[in-house]
């Protein structure tokens, strides 16, 4: 009987098989949006550990639609403006490059698990 389930080293195999035939380095992979599912998750062996112990460059966002969505569902009026605040600090920072290499610099130095910042686009939902 064939198997019904597919491993993180199944899903890892493909995509290294498919970027190999294609010529694509796995270091033009910048980043990945996951749905949280244990198979692409696992600290030791889920696919993106893989992907990262190879591209360890590689930002990982783990559901960030839904998780927006939830947000903006129950957002206090307060939590909206801190978020706000926060998003136009993050967003400034961003616009300029040397701001961005100094906040990744400051990050580095605090030994910060994530050095890299994201532009919010999104001013249609909960957090404008």
């Amino acid at each position: 009987m064939g198997r019904t389930c597919t491993s993180a080293a199944d899903i890892y195999d493909k995509l290294n098989n498919y970027l190999h035939v294609n010529n694509i380095p796995i270091e033009n992979i910048t980043s990945c949006a996951v749905d949280g599912a244990p198979v692409m998750m696992g600290k030791k062996k889920g696919c993106l550990k893989l992907i990262k112990d190879e591209n360890p460059e590689m930002i990982v966002v783990n559901c960030v639609i839904h998780r927006e969505n939830l947000v903006a569902k129950n957002i206090t009026p307060v939590l909206n403006e801190v978020l706000r605040s926060v998003i136009k600090c993050i967003n400034s920072i961003k616009a300029n490059a040397k701001c961005e290499r100094l906040f990744k610099q400051f990050c580095e130095n605090e030994d910060a698990d994530y050095v890299r910042l994201l532009f919010h686009t999104d001013s249609q939902r909960g957090i404008a």
